[in-house]
């Protein structure tokens, strides 16, 4: 009973994503550009957009043998100014930013593939973060609604691992929705549809806890806008986009350094993505970058 509750909460309130929105802006057509916007990160993985600003994290000390950075740290697009938030978070796989200000990171702990995870929250104004929840799955993406709830994906081989946790505001305690999905790397919503990857493909909640086949496409993190659904392939280094209409798939960009996230900024009609890096460049030579004039 607690679950069905916990899906009809989900499936029934508006949602609103910091990186959703209109696909056209006003003013003249711009030709699609990519430009760089931060070098030198250190295996960059997850990241939000909210009001101007990228909010992101960097675990090369974490996730990799090199010893490098962990850090949550904030990018203002109108003053191309970088600034640390938190140096060695608890957590850093995903994060995210309520309508209130404060960020939500969530992490994998033990194995990636397992089923134990952490979420806490950072306050932006004194810089301290403060656990919120242990969870029961591999946490590796997140997203918060416009009522601030949060949705966690993880990935376990476990057949009865807690796959989708929905941590409603105020309280943040898990209550599962969705379990037994396997090895998940990523989830979004196109306005009530929750859309998820299991590494072989892209899937979307059909009704009665079953998800239908999208598009066979495995995909490390995905955005949405209304026409949309942009996607980074990690393992071929481009960036995409599947039209909702007619599930056409087209590149925006190739050739790419482990493309690990990628999210759309309806605000501005911008597709921001981080490139983790490259293990000859040690992880140390991610980037930031987004692309522009998108019809």
């Amino acid at each position: 009973m607690r679950k069905l509750f916990a899906l009809v909460l989900l499936l029934s309130v508006p949602l609103c994503f910091g990186c959703s929105g209109k696909d056209d802006t006003t003013g003249p057509k711009e030709e699609l550009a990519i430009t760089t916007l931060l070098t030198g990160l250190e295996r960059p993985t997850g990241m939000w957009i909210k009001n101007g600003k990228v909010y992101f994290t960097e675990t090369n000390g974490r996730n990799t043998t090199y010893c490098g950075k962990v850090a949550l740290s904030v990018f203002d697009t109108g003053s191309n100014v970088k600034r640390l938030l938190v140096n060695n978070p608890v957590n850093s796989d995903a994060v995210v930013m309520d309508g209130d200000g404060d960020i939500f990171l969530a992490s994998w702990h033990g194995d990636s593939i397992g089923d134990f995870g952490k979420v806490s929250s950072v306050d932006t104004t004194t810089k301290t973060e403060t656990h919120v929840a242990d969870i029961e799955i591999a946490a590796i993406d997140m997203y918060v609604d416009g009522r601030d709830n949060l949705t966690v994906i993880g990935r376990s081989d476990n057949a009865t691992a807690k796959s989708i946790l929905l941590l409603p505001s105020p309280l943040h305690r898990p209550v599962e929705i969705h379990e037994s999905l396997g090895r998940a790397t990523c989830l979004g919503f196109s306005g009530s549809v929750l859309y998820y990857s299991d590494g072989a493909s892209i899937k979307r909640f059909a009704a009665c806890n079953i998800f239908e086949l999208f598009v066979s496409k495995g995909v490390r993190s995905m955005s949405v806008s209304p026409r949309y659904l942009f996607y980074a392939d990690l393992a071929g280094g481009r960036i995409g986009r599947i039209t909702f209409s007619n599930k056409a798939d087209g590149t925006l960009a190739a050739g790419l350094k482990d493309p690990i996230a990628v999210r759309w900024d309806g605000a501005s009609g911008k597709l921001y993505f981080l490139e983790a890096g490259t293990a000859a460049g040690e992880f140390k030579d991610g980037t930031l970058r987004v692309i522009t004039g998108i019809r």
